[in-house]
């Protein structure tokens, strides 16, 4: 987790449109997408445009031979003084090249002199020295390039992550707001983008503010503390005895305390693989989140697609808990045509003509003969819709590659895909899931603007995330025909979700760690292995319980759902052979709690003995705690 300084908007700052909108932006270079930004469209040329840019070329000669990179170095040599490249992570490769046998053969093909060349390889380089040495020397570059417009977009595209910390500061003594860094970079041209070219400070990152909560507070650096660099995008350097008492003081004006912020950090840092996914769904438009129950497969999807909108997954958050958010408002519509998601459950009976086209009955209100009709579902209804909207694009974008950046998204997400025949239920759809834009014919002629046609179409803005559980094994199989047109993403139990969630006391929360563990020795050992009660035709992270099943928002609840959902879904494993006895007996330890499992258990009774651990775990801390406060007396009494 890094720290950085970020200005917003300049000498101008846009902090309330940052703060209202939940990013930081930063301004230059409006005409480039930095998502593609090398050395060479910042002017820079380098020599095999095979790679995208020096150090891809030269990392591949190194790790083949490293006498290839001699030959390397001194092809740049022969029209510059100092080796190339030199920017952002190239720095590394000047590192591995000091640890090599080659280093002195390397100085004689390098015409610098020596001191400048040690300082070259030996120290990190700075935009400074970039600036007044290489840049100058070798392509005549002005001494004010690449100064704070070129460092600060880099550092900005390239070396900030999710997670990391920003302070937004206003000028070189005031702080606006401090977040966690939420999202990937964001391009002017990307529909997802808040900002546009027009407006100037396209450039932007999605940031979940921490402070201040109403967005107008200001903290000034008093006198002693270090003031800010000018520079627009700056990375703490918490090494630095100034620096580091510059940020203490910031936090501790901000009333924040940096466990916490490590701890969001974690939380966003995990929400990072939303993104992750995004990014693979823009290339292969197919994609399928496998897992056993209660991994958050549908809860996965649902905030794919709010990222996919530009919006923040903490407004399905929102949603879901009746307190508002955008995401219902971009919710497909079938009358209005309006939104740009939905979402359909597949089922054993589920076919045809409910996913694509089919045919609808209806009776006159008068009487008379029933009226049949084809009418496109819920897929061809999105399809013709997003398929306009790439149209439209294609005529107004001068760029075909930019078309996936600027034209409207479309999101289906399939829920529990495998309950249902998959290829039965696609058809010819299968061919085009794959080859988008191509036009397939289906049994059903439709009228659509104005003419009959029985053609459909999947355009490439038209996205679908399918769920599927992995531990049942009683329903539809995707065959290898259908699992070739979509990516398998697997979405598996993960204990951290319990450290992250945000019980109600420690009690509940040591209940909730305490069952997590127990059901976990029933699939897996301490070291990882499989457990001796796990059928050996069974893998664990095909079948092990979910941590949702594990949160709660009150003790009542999460002993209800341990024993209603959970306990009755680890009987029928033992019913159906996932779990096996050893010896003669499979239980749960949970403290000194054992629960059967090849055995029932009457549900009233289990609910009371779970909700003794609790009671248990709270005299304990009742306990605790005025002994805590006996022993800090009796130190201040010593003292």
């Amino acid at each position: 987790m890094n720290i950085w300084k970020i200005n917003p908007g300049g000498q101008n700052p846009l902090w309330p449109d940052c703060y209202g909108g939940s990013y930081i932006c930063i301004g230059w270079l409006e005409e480039f997408d930095l998502n593609t930004m090398t050395l060479a469209s910042m002017g820079i040329k380098h020599y095999d445009s095979k790679y995208d840019n020096n150090y891809e070329f030269s990392a591949a000669q190194f790790e083949n031979d490293p006498k290839k990179m001699i030959n390397v170095c001194t092809k740049i040599c022969q029209t510059c003084q100092y080796p190339l490249p030199v920017y952002g992570e190239e720095i590394d490769w000047l590192n591995k090249l000091i640890k090599t046998n080659f280093h002195s053969e390397l100085k004689l093909v390098i015409k610098a002199p020596v001191e400048e060349y040690e300082y070259c390889l030996t120290e990190k380089m700075h935009n400074e020295f970039i600036n007044r040495y290489v840049l100058t020397r070798c392509f005549g570059a002005p001494v004010s390039w690449p100064g704070n417009d070129i460092s600060s977009t880099w550092s900005f595209v390239r070396d900030i992550q999710i997670g990391d910390i920003v302070i937004a500061n206003n000028g070189t003594t005031k702080v606006f707001g401090i977040g966690i860094i939420s999202g990937n970079y964001i391009s002017p041209y990307s529909t997802s983008n808040p900002r546009n070219t027009t407006v100037g400070y396209c450039h932007v990152r999605y940031v979940d503010w921490i402070w201040p909560c109403n967005g107008s507070s200001q903290i000034e650096l008093s006198n002693g503390i270090k003031a800010f660099d000018i520079k627009t995008v700056t990375r703490f350097n918490l090494d630095d005895i100034k620096t580091r008492e510059r940020f203490n003081y910031i936090l501790d004006q901000a009333k924040l305390v940096y466990s916490d912020l490590e701890k969001k950090s974690k939380e966003t840092v995990m929400f990072r693989e939303y993104h992750t996914y995004v990014d693979l769904l823009m290339k292969m438009p197919n994609m399928i989140l496998q897992g056993p129950p209660g991994t958050g497969k549908t809860y996965y999807a649902k905030r794919i697609a709010a990222c996919i909108l530009g919006l923040l997954p903490t407004t399905v958050d929102m949603e879901e808990n009746d307190e508002g958010g955008d995401f219902h408002k971009k919710r497909f519509n079938e009358s209005t045509e309006e939104g740009f998601w939905s979402i359909v459950q597949f089922h054993p009976s589920y076919n045809y003509e409910d996913f694509v086209r089919g045919i609808e009955v209806s009776t006159p209100m008068a009487g008379g003969s029933p009226i049949y009709k084809t009418v496109n579902k819920i897929l061809g209804l999105m399809a013709r819709k997003a398929l306009e909207k790439w149209k439209i694009a294609h005529t107004e974008i001068a760029d075909p590659t930019r078309c996936y950046d600027k034209c409207e998204k479309y999101i289906l997400i399939v829920d529990e895909i495998n309950r249902a025949n998959v290829a039965s239920v696609l058809g010819e759809l299968i061919y085009a899931l794959e080859y988008r834009k191509c036009e397939v014919d289906t049994p059903y002629q439709i009228e659509e603007n104005g003419r009959l046609t029985r053609k459909i179409v999947i355009p490439p803005n038209l996205y679908i995330i399918g769920t599927m559980n992995t531990a049942d094994r009683s329903i539809g199989y995707i065959d290898y025909a259908v699992r070739r047109r979509f990516t398998f993403i697997p979405l598996l139990t993960d204990d951290r979700y319990i450290d992250l969630y945000a019980y109600p006391s420690e009690e509940c929360k040591h209940l909730a760690k305490k069952a997590f563990k127990g059901v976990e020795g029933l699939f897996k050992k301490e070291d990882g292995t499989r457990a001796d009660t796990l059928s050996p035709d069974f893998h664990a992270d095909d079948v092990q319980p979910g941590h949702t099943y594990f949160m709660a928002r009150d003790c009542e609840t999460l002993i209800a759902k341990i024993t209603y959902q959970l306990y009755p879904l680890l009987r029928e494993y033992y019913k159906d052979g996932i779990l096996v006895s050893q010896g003669d007996k499979v239980t749960i330890n949970v403290e000194n709690l054992e629960i059967r499992i090849d055995q029932p258990e009457d549900a009233k009774r289990l609910f009371i003995k779970i909700r003794e651990i609790c009671d248990r775990s709270r005299i304990r801390s009742a306990i605790a705690k005025p002994i805590a406060s006996a022993g800090e007396d009796s130190t201040k009494e010593t003292e």
